[in-house]
């Protein structure tokens, strides 16, 4: 009885090996691969530099008199005109004007790639190897510039700069200006060109 049913327990285990071997070769694979390739993101040669500006700026890491604005965000509007030796960029936010710019900046590009070679911020000189200016390509074009106002009397700060061109529209998934929905997209939507003066308040 017991030889019986070892033949029959052998007999049944040929059998589904079999079985699984024929069902393993015609059986489809169940792992599917998928190459997915990245849409190309725009050219940055394709992004021009001049013309208007919109964005905010932030200061950070205050010191003396400057406390205040620790981890304050302002408006502020930007031109980049073409010069015979480069560029320069005038900014301007929602209290200081065109007129009395927040700052003027002399720009240098090589390459595709911007640098700062003299200007003023807040009329004091600035240093241009503390000052980097950075443009991206992140859901369109956006210029990003950053550095530090020093002053031996009063004290000094970090500024940082996030623009983008006039007329576009920003992101959702990123911090956008304060006057952004108030003041901005009535503007724009208006066919405004860029004004001197931010008169959102």
């Amino acid at each position: 009885m017991k030889n019986k049913f070892s033949r029959i327990a052998v007999l049944v285990l040929a059998v589904v090996c079999t079985l699984g071997l024929s069902g393993c070769g015609k059986a489809e694979p169940k792992i599917t691969v998928v190459s997915i390739t990245p849409s190309p993101e725009k050219n940055l040669e394709n992004i021009s530099l001049t013309g208007g500006w919109y964005g905010y700026w932030s200061a950070s890491d205050a010191t003396g008199d400057w406390k205040s604005v620790e981890g304050k965000y302002w408006d502020c509007c930007a031109e980049v005109l073409v010069e015979d030796d480069g560029c320069s960029l005038l900014l301007w936010d929602e209290d200081m004007p065109r007129d009395d710019s927040l700052a003027k900046l002399r720009l240098k590009e090589k390459e595709g790639r911007y640098t700062c070679t003299g200007g003023e911020f807040l009329d004091i000189a600035v240093v241009p190897d503390e000052i980097a200016v950075r443009l991206f390509n992140r859901e369109g074009a956006l210029l990003l510039i950053t550095g530090q106002f020093e002053d031996p009397v009063t004290g000094s700060f970090c500024y940082t700069f996030h623009l983008r061109p006039w007329g576009d529209l920003w992101p959702e998934t990123e911090r956008r200006p304060d006057y952004y929905e108030s003041w901005y997209l009535p503007k724009i939507q208006s066919g405004a060109s860029i004004p001197d003066k931010i008169d959102a308040k």
